[in-house]
């Protein structure tokens, strides 16, 4: 008997991928998605915050955040990685911009400089943007990695507009110390209309977040993951979605191989000790 068919799914549910089909549309996740739209909707508010601790589901909030801009009014510039300089970020928004792909993509103003570039942005913004009355959105993901001259330069950005509107709004998101950075640079801290910290699951969060991976898959959880099984897992993750789904898919893999309908306790903490293990020799 397959995998599939032996828990009765019909995909694997704990996967770490940024499929909106397991968007978990928990409280938490949900009022940050809410805030961050109208953040953007408002339209002047410049800079939005967006922190959480290293696998609590920021990624898959800005994925949904993104998907919900793609109409005639937001153009949309997400970049994955913050660890970039204030010219790279700037090639990203122009290759965007202009719908550049591949190769041309990577060729084209490789050797431009920041005066260059910052003369194609604006001349792009100003066509494509402010003369239709739309507003630019720039999420930048990890944004812990930007240094403080890159955020001061971003900061400009926020300048370029009407004089009544904003022509960009710039959303940062990453780990906690973003947030000490920006509170450490006033003209920066003084534009951030909005602020959001997405916290860990509670155990009561936990267990929904499960039988919403489950259902999501075609599967029950209540028939796999029984209340003392679920608690183990909230007590070895901490609530933390991505650790969560990197127990359970290893759970549900070790289960399948001995036979088991349903996951044990003794399961997960095996499987725990293996990744603390794992995690220490890294």
């Amino acid at each position: 008997m397959e995998y599939l068919e032996h828990w009765g799914l019909n995909t694997r549910p704990f996967e770490n991928n940024r499929d909106m089909n397991f968007f978990y549309p928990g409280c938490e996740h949900i009022e940050a998605l809410e805030r961050l739209l109208y953040l953007v909707r408002d339209g002047n508010m410049c800079f939005g915050l967006l922190t959480g601790e290293i696998g609590s589901g920021k990624t898959m909030v800005l994925h949904q955040l993104c998907e919900k801009l793609q109409s005639e009014r937001y153009l949309v510039v997400h970049l994955p990685n913050g660890n970039i300089e204030f010219s790279d970020i700037l090639r990203e928004a122009i290759h965007h911009m202009e719908n550049h792909t591949g190769a041309r993509r990577r060729k084209k103003y490789a050797e431009a400089s920041k005066y260059e570039l910052m003369t194609r942005f604006t001349e792009i913004l100003e066509d494509k943007v402010t003369r239709l009355g739309k507003i630019m959105v720039m999420v930048i993901d990890e944004a812990q990695s930007l240094s403080e001259e890159d955020l001061i330069e971003l900061k400009n950005l926020t300048n370029l507009g009407t004089m009544t509107d904003n022509s960009i709004t710039i959303i940062l998101s990453g780990q906690p110390e973003i947030s000490e950075m920006v509170r450490s640079l006033p003209q920066i801290n003084q534009r951030v209309g909005l602020r959001y910290h997405l916290p860990c699951l509670s155990m009561e969060g936990t267990s929904e977040y499960l039988d919403y991976r489950m259902e999501s898959a075609g599967g029950d959880a209540v028939e796999i993951f029984g209340i003392d099984v679920k608690q183990e897992i909230y007590k070895q993750t901490e609530g933390i979605p991505r650790e969560i789904n990197r127990l359970c898919k290893l759970a549900l893999d070790r289960s399948f191989s001995l036979g088991q309908k349903k996951v044990s306790v003794a399961t997960i903490r095996n499987i725990a000790i293996d990744i603390h293990h794992q995690d220490a020799l890294a």
